[in-house]
């Protein structure tokens, strides 16, 4: 079985992340950010969709330095 909604879409009109992040199949729902250090445990599986890089965390819908999380 293929994904259906990829197979609809030409390849460069895929999903595009913005700064510091990229794309996951299976994302995380409840991601580290600057108010959660700890990502939560969230009901439900995982989606596809953009996260933050490594070093960064979530913060107002944008990746950020995890410096807000460490001081």
């Amino acid at each position: 079985i293929t994904n259906w909604m990829f197979s609809l879409l030409p390849l460069h009109t895929a999903l595009t992340c913005p700064p510091n992040s990229h794309y996951e199949s299976c994302a995380p729902r409840c991601p580290p950010s600057c108010a959660n250090s700890v990502p939560g445990q969230c009901d439900g599986p995982c989606s596809e969709g953009c996260v933050c890089d490594p070093g960064y965390v979530l913060s107002a819908g944008k990746c950020v330095s995890s410096v807000c999380i460490n001081g």
